[in-house]
């Protein structure tokens, strides 16, 4: 028993205990043996006879007995307590685990499928602007070609079009 108390002080954290449940049950073990030491020595000196009979004792020595019997009891049940909530903290701890490593799994899905939007999103972009460069290119080669005059004539042309889109626009 005393090596069980040793363990649990080395790592109170883990048998969730403080050093006020740890005096306690040093103290306990502590008394224990002295009571067994007792009940030896008494065995010891009574003889023979009552080594065979089994130890009955005056009626302090019985009270004593059945109060002793009650605390190992209680301790007893302080300890399934103990171990019953350790076992259900352990199983909440289990079920949040699980639920984070799931909440990992689909934060992973959606990043892989943002991805793959983004890598259709930029091959997009760089059809539209190749795209976008040939028709400069083809107008820059249009301007060049048709001279002053003939930007002049496309500014003009381009103006009456747009007065026209206009008037269509707030007479309709």
């Amino acid at each position: 028993m005393a090596k069980a108390v040793d363990v649990a002080e080395r790592d109170p954290g883990r048998f969730n205990l403080d050093q006020r449940e740890l005096a306690v049950r040093r103290t306990w073990v502590r008394d224990t043996r002295g009571f067994m030491e007792k009940v030896k020595l008494e065995l010891d000196t009574a003889g023979p006879e009552a080594a065979s009979q089994g130890y009955g004792g005056s009626g302090a020595d019985r009270v004593f007995s059945a109060e002793n019997d009650a605390a190992l009891k209680s301790e007893s049940e302080q300890q399934s307590l103990l171990l019953q909530r350790q076992d259900e903290d352990l199983d909440d701890l289990s079920g949040a685990v699980t639920r984070l490593g799931q909440v990992g799994l689909t934060i992973s899905n959606e990043l892989e499928s943002q991805s793959q939007l983004i890598d259709e999103l930029n091959e997009n972009t760089e059809s539209t602007m190749g795209r976008l460069k040939a028709a400069s290119r083809k107008m820059e080669d249009v301007i060049k070609k048709s001279g002053m005059r003939g930007q002049c004539c496309i500014i003009v042309c381009l103006t009456l079009i747009l007065g026209v889109l206009v008037y269509l626009t707030f007479h309709s």
